[in-house]
C-alpha cells in the first residue's frame, strides 16, 4: 500500500471539512461534542437546541449574547461563569438569581428579593463571605 502525503493546506482543508461536518450534524449530541472541544462556537452559539448552546456557554464563549438567552438554564450557566451579574441579579428566574447570590454579588439587594428563598440564600452567602474574610467568628453557644 502506497503511503499518501498531503501538503499542509490539504491537511488543514481536511480538518476544516471534518469540523464543519460535526458542527452541522443533525444529531445535537454530535454538535454538543463539537462544542465541548471548542469547535464551531461561532455557529453553535445560535443553535436551536438549548443543550448545544449550554455547552457553548460552559466554554465561556459569547456570554455577552447568551446572557439574554430565552432559556433559563443558559442564563444560569452564564451566571456560574460570573459574567453579567449586574444584569442577572434582576433575572426573572429564581435559579439564576440564586447563582448570582452564590457568586457573592449584590447580596445587599438580594436580601430584599421578593422571593423568601432568595433572601435566605443571600443571607447565607453574606455570612459565608464574612466568615471567609475572617470578619466574624461563629461560635456555638451551649444550651
Amino acid at each position: 500500500m502506497e503511503k499518501k502525503t498531503y501538503t499542509e493546506n490539504q491537511f488543514i482543508d481536511m480538518i476544516n471539512t471534518l469540523v464543519n461536518a460535526l458542527v452541522n450534524d443533525k444529531d445535537p449530541n454530535v454538535r454538543i461534542a463539537a462544542a465541548k472541544q471548542g469547535y464551531g462556537l461561532d455557529k453553535l452559539i445560535n443553535d436551536k437546541n438549548y443543550r448545544v448552546r449550554s455547552e457553548v456557554a460552559k466554554q465561556g464563549y459569547g456570554l455577552d449574547k447568551l446572557i439574554n438567552d430565552e432559556n433559563d438554564y443558559i442564563r444560569e450557566i452564564v451566571a456560574e461563569q460570573g459574567y453579567g451579574l449586574d444584569i442577572l441579579i434582576n433575572d426573572k428566574d429564581f435559579y439564576v438569581r440564586k447563582i448570582v447570590a452564590k457568586q457573592g454579588y449584590g447580596l445587599d439587594k438580594l436580601i430584599k428579593d421578593d422571593n423568601c428563598d432568595i433572601q435566605d440564600y443571600a443571607i447565607y452567602w453574606f455570612l459565608e463571605n464574612l466568615k471567609r474574610e475572617n470578619s466574624i467568628h461563629v461560635v456555638k453557644v451551649p444550651e
